[in-house]
């Protein structure tokens, strides 16, 4: 991969804004090492400048930021690439965010997906599970969202997936709320402070998507905060991708391993119905 800290003169050629954006994750862990070891940034030492969480003051720090910790394959390749690099995963979450069942991300974790593998004529076979009552939790703060059996939302995932990385469970969740809502509560507002954590305490692990609405993301929020950094600090947060460009915003990462299935039926107090889609 090609890296390179100017922006891009054309804010819709993906591959410009893909060499922008990320660092491979090799390099990204050196030069954490490297800005850890060393007084690179006298102005981010400066009390209020840099508001740095204190789950943040580790070394070899890796950031996956989603609203709910949930153990869906993203979450399943996050913690591979943690291990493979000795890195520590932190999981910034928002619970205070509004569940939108329009956004496919929240809508899998009310609706999870199950993959059971390639059908006869080769597509996936899916099987789905709805677990909170569409539509009426549309709107409700992630944290006040629950099952269909009653279950705190958030209390379901973190559940789920500290069966599954027990490991995690070591101060691996942050629920920055508090944190973004100091910052201005929308993305538009907090994303500089994130972004700002990516000099030198921590590696963000993500895929930006490259149409769409996530498009209009990373050219309206997200590549905005890299351009300020870079020309404050002379230096570029660190972004590593998670996803090749070929699997880049597959529906699979949003979706379960089939064998959590009998596991989370087994965590029900009863069972909801499963339909099965080949």
């Amino acid at each position: 991969m090609t890296t390179r800290t100017s922006a891009p003169g054309r804010l819709n050629d993906p591959q410009a804004l893909r060499d922008f954006i990320y660092t491979p994750l090799d390099e990204a862990v050196r030069l954490l090492e490297e800005r850890q070891a060393m007084s690179m940034f006298p102005d981010l030492d400066r009390d209020g400048v840099l508001d740095v969480p204190p789950i943040m003051r580790q070394k070899r720090a890796a950031i996956l930021f989603r609203q709910v910790a949930t153990p869906n394959h993203e979450m399943h390749l996050a913690m591979s690439l943690a291990r493979q690099f000795d890195l520590n995963l932190i999981i910034w979450e928002y619970h205070a965010d509004q569940f939108v069942s329009l956004n496919h991300c929240k809508r899998a974790l009310g609706r999870m997906g199950f993959f059971s593998g390639i059908g006869r004529n080769g597509g996936r076979r899916m099987d789905y599970l709805n677990i909170v009552d569409f539509p009426r939790v549309d709107g409700q703060p992630l944290g006040e969202v629950c099952t269909l059996w009653g279950q705190p939302l958030v209390e379901f995932h973190h559940e789920l997936l500290l069966e599954e990385f027990p490991e995690i469970a070591q101060g691996g969740l942050f629920d920055a709320t508090s944190w973004l809502e100091r910052h201005g509560g929308r993305a538009r507002h907090y994303y500089k402070a994130f972004t700002m954590q990516l000099i030198r305490h921590a590696i963000l692990l993500e895929t930006f998507e490259m149409s769409g609405k996530e498009l209009q993301f990373t050219q309206e929020i997200f590549i905005p905060a890299m351009k300020d950094i870079i020309s404050a600090f002379r230096v570029k947060p660190l972004v590593a991708r998670i996803e090749e460009v070929d699997v880049e915003g597959d529906e699979y990462w949003l979706n379960y391993p089939g064998r959590l299935r009998s596991k989370i039926r087994g965590m029900l107090p009863r069972r909801p119905h499963i339909r099965s889609i080949a």
